[in-house]
């Protein structure tokens, strides 16, 4: 059912990209790209991880890309049910954000937790600069993307595209049940999962029409 289920997985990837708490501040558990929108810089994130108190010692994280292998050594302080490393940010290159990343926590070889980073054509993030997971959907509002010269993504929310050096940045103000072609072909629902039918954009809320008991949505 895991394997199979949409529903599963949206909600997976919400709580593994990326998701709001109480206080409106994302929350992360599983390492991602951050956007420095000031500078178009962009880090990779190792969040904080809780581990045993058995790997006290000679713990290292490992990233794997198309161009490189990093190691180095996971800083750690005791914490109430383990040890927990601390927060660490890795400079990548623009040009690199759309590889595959494989992250791996180990200690004396031995492996501790294991991250993938998927290859994507495009990476999305919100205003704050944070990693959108874009698998199955992507937030109401604005949204930030950043993909390759001359494979732009199209969409109605679409407000501007900006060249910035190798990238293309791109502006959009989605509203529910909004569609976006990404520059691979493939296409995600804002809000929802893909269906037939009329798009949600410039409907009234909280108003329609009924004929013979079919409830009929109103638009702008």
């Amino acid at each position: 059912w895991r394997e199979n289920s949409s529903e599963f997985k949206m909600q997976y990837n919400k709580y593994n990209a990326g998701i709001t708490n109480g206080v409106g501040k994302r929350s992360y558990s599983s390492p991602y790209i951050k956007c420095d929108f000031s500078k178009t810089t962009f880090k990779l994130v190792l969040p904080a991880q809780i581990i045993k108190f058995e790997f006290d010692k000679n713990v290292k994280w490992s990233i794997y890309n198309q161009e490189q292998r990093m190691e180095f050594e996971a800083s750690l302080y005791q914490a109430v049910s383990g040890y927990k490393t601390i927060v660490q940010e890795i400079d990548i290159k623009n040009e690199d954000i759309f590889n595959e990343f494989v992250i791996e926590l180990t200690c004396d070889d031995k492996r501790i937790r294991l991250f993938k980073i998927k290859m994507d054509s495009i990476r999305f993030f919100n205003k704050d600069g944070d990693y959108l997971n874009s698998d199955n959907s992507l937030p109401i509002g604005e949204v930030y993307g950043f993909s390759k010269k001359n494979e732009t993504p199209l969409s109605e929310a679409l407000v501007e595209n900006e060249p910035i050096g190798k990238l293309v940045r791109s502006f959009f103000e989605f509203e529910y049940g909004d569609i976006v072609r990404l520059p691979d072909g493939n296409a995600i629902s804002i809000g929802k999962k893909i269906e037939e039918g009329l798009l949600q954009r410039n409907i009234l809320k909280a108003s329609y029409a009924i004929y013979k008991d079919i409830v009929m949505p109103i638009y702008c």
